[in-house]
């Protein structure tokens, strides 16, 4: 993660929600500061030192991913340091914050100020919202530091009071202020603007389904297919990549399982009722028209045309190819495996034909597509993540599907050309 950035302060008086974490994470409470203007949040929020931030603004008043959010405080001297971060909350409706020294677990969407500016008494954070982002809010969080020693927030709206909690009077109990290091003041919750997955398929060569060893790294992970939160069991991870020929497009995988299972045989057995992965594909307008792919760990198959919303013919065959590899044994609970890997093909012929992605299919081309893996710990309830969130529990829901871009040759294929 990139290291925050700590901005020389006078007498801080800034905008947003202060809060306290102790040790564990601390869920924020329910009465959040209200923003008075667009984009204004307002305080005061109070440092153990007396320190006032007395409001923050937000700009743009809706943050979106892959673009520039400033964050501005008034300010005063003081010699004080202080620090302004871009947190994601854990789950949509409850934020929590973290102690600096002990952020959200791999969690790649949380940073801190890498550009930072100091004008007529004004200091602006500006931040690049990640892309994937996928939750509908943000936190702004910032921290005081005076002579290195971390302030303790202990007032605000958004206040968290640590385990000994404020005086009936409302001021902190010594007791409390002992413990509160390490607090963030919550400055501002703004919204972020819903924007799906956006991947670049590289060109590539033809996929040797008989050579594991020759399949492309995946390098983008699956979240959790309702709200696009990262998943942080690494043991359920998977990864995908995405690559076209003139011929198909190609997706490769790797599926981390303790204990794969699938116990299907058949072509087109319900496979989406074990543990599975799922490939969808439509054009990127506004044709109906899809196609659906399923694979499992014993590199059965399931295939369906659609003509539109669920409404699927899966008598339909189609003429991808597929090859899987597995790190362990399918169907043996006793033991504990890695996982599998998978490269598949997509016949563009079918694809042009059965949807409205266009053919031939050349660099710049768009088309919407979505991956989901079906998991089921210990063989019970289902679990499912997905390259781009559905945002609804609903697989066929193609609002937020991923867009992929066919770009061009990769370096690594042109170089084994």
């Amino acid at each position: 993660m990139r290291a925050f950035a700590w901005l020389k302060l006078a007498a801080v008086t800034l905008g947003g929600c202060g809060d306290v974490v102790p040790e564990a994470p601390t869920a924020l409470r329910a009465d959040a500061s209200v923003a008075r203007l667009p984009g204004q949040w307002d305080g005061p929020w109070v440092f153990a030192n007396g320190t006032e931030l007395p409001r923050v603004s937000v700009d743009p008043v809706e943050l979106i991913p892959g673009e520039t959010v400033a964050i501005t405080l008034p300010v005063d001297s003081s010699g004080c340091s202080f620090a302004v971060g871009l947190l994601p909350p854990r789950v949509q409706a409850r934020q929590e914050v973290y102690p600096l020294d002990k952020p959200p677990p791999r969690d790649a969407r949380a940073g801190w100020a890498t550009a930072i500016e100091e004008d007529a008494g004004l200091l602006r954070a500006r931040f690049v919202v990640p892309l994937g982002w996928h939750a509908r809010s943000a936190v702004v969080v910032a921290q005081l530091r005076c002579r290195d020693e971390l302030v303790p927030v202990v007032g605000g709206p958004r206040a968290a009071w640590g385990p000994g909690g404020p005086t009936r009077d409302g001021e902190v109990a010594p007791t409390t202020a002992a413990r509160v290091e390490g607090a963030h003041a919550v400055l501002a919750t703004p919204l972020v603007a819903r924007r799906a997955t956006h991947l670049i398929a590289s060109r590539g060569e033809p996929v040797r389904f008989d050579d594991p060893t020759t399949w492309p790294a995946p390098e983008h992970d699956l979240v959790h297919s309702l709200d696009g939160e990262p998943n942080h069991r690494r043991r359920r991870a998977t990864r995908v990549g995405v690559s076209w020929t003139p011929e198909a497009l190609q997706v490769f995988g790797e599926v981390n399982d303790r204990d794969i299972w699938s116990e299907y045989q058949v072509q087109d057995d319900p496979l989406y009722r074990q543990e599975a992965v799922e490939f969808f594909v439509r054009g990127i307008d506004e044709d109906p028209r899809y196609l659906e792919y399923e694979l499992s760990a014993r590199n059965v198959t399931f295939d369906a045309r659609f003509s539109s919303y669920r409404q699927g013919d899966e008598a339909w065959d189609s003429a991808w190819r597929t090859a899987v590899t597995v790190d362990g044994t399918v169907n043996d609970a006793r033991d504990r495996d890695r996982g599998w890997q998978f490269a598949v093909a997509l016949p563009w012929t079918e694809l042009c034909a059965s949807t409205s992605v266009s053919c031939r299919p050349s660099e710049g081309d768009r088309l919407r597509f979505n991956v989901f893996r079906l998991e089921r710990p210990r063989r019970k309830a289902q679990r499912g993540y997905a390259l781009s969130p559905t945002l609804r529990p609903d697989f066929h829901e193609w609002s937020n599907a991923a867009v992929v871009e066919l770009g061009p040759w990769s370096t690594e294929s042109r170089a084994s050309r």
